[in-house]
C-alpha cells in the first residue's frame, strides 16, 4: 500500500504507517491465508515516524506473504495488491475508488447505485501463462459495513468482523514491531 506523503509530513497522531496502513494488508492476508506463524519485519524511519515497512509472513498453511506500505512514496505509486500463485498471478493498480470519491468530496448518497462500482479501465489483470486480460473487480460498498455494525450493536444481526480477527491482526502488528526491533525472525502463536 504506497500514498504520498501526507501534506504536514506523517502524523504524529494515530498508530503510525504499521498501525495504521500495516492493519489493512495484514487483517487481507490473514483472512485470504489464515493464521500466521512466523513474522519477519523491517520498519524504515522519516525523521523519527517510521514512513515504510515490509513484513514477510509464513502462514500455519504454507503460504508466504509479502506486505509493504510507504508513507514517503516518490514517483507513481505500483500496483496495490500483487498475488502469485503457482498456475497464475493477479495485480490490481487501484482501490475500488470509494476513497478517492470521498476524498474528491462525493457520497455514497451522491453516486447512488455507481457507488463502489470498478470501472473496467480499473479492472485488475490475470496473467497466466503469457497470457494477461483484465478481471472484473468486485464492487465495493463501505457502507454495508457501518450498516451491519449498527444492525450488531442493536441486536439485530450479527458482527461484520470476528473480534479476534481484529486480534489476530493486533498480535501480527505486534509480532512485526517486535520483529523490526530485533532484527529476526519472530514466532507467532499461530
Amino acid at each position: 500500500m504506497e500514498q504520498y506523503t501526507p501534506a504536514g509530513g506523517i502524523p504524529d497522531s494515530g498508530g503510525g504507517i504499521l498501525l495504521d496502513l500495516g492493519a489493512h494488508l495484514a487483517d487481507q492476508a490473514l483472512l485470504l491465508f489464515g493464521s500466521v506463524v512466523s513474522v519477519y519485519a523491517e520498519l524504515d524511519d522519516a525523521g523519527g515516524r517510521p514512513g515504510r515497512f515490509f513484513i514477510a509472513m509464513r502462514h500455519a498453511g504454507g503460504v508466504v506473504s509479502h506486505l509493504a506500505g510507504d508513507l514517503l512514496l516518490h514517483g507513481v505509486p505500483g500496483p496495490r495488491f500483487r498475488v502469485f500463485g503457482t498456475t497464475a498471478s493477479y495485480d490490481v493498480g487501484a482501490f475500488d475508488g470509494q476513497a478517492d470519491e470521498l476524498m474528491a468530496g462525493g457520497s455514497p448518497a451522491a453516486s447512488g447505485g455507481a457507488w463502489g462500482v470498478v470501472p473496467p479501465e480499473r479492472w485488475g489483470r490475470l496473467h497466466a501463462g503469457h497470457t494477461t486480460r483484465p478481471w472484473p473487480s468486485e464492487r465495493g460498498d463501505w457502507t454495508e459495513f457501518y450498516a451491519s455494525f449498527a444492525r450488531a450493536v442493536r441486536g439485530r444481526g450479527a458482527l461484520p468482523v470476528d473480534p479476534w480477527d481484529a486480534v489476530a491482526g493486533l498480535e501480527v502488528l505486534e509480532a512485526a514491531q517486535r520483529s523490526a526491533a530485533a532484527g529476526r525472525v519472530v514466532r507467532t502463536v499461530g
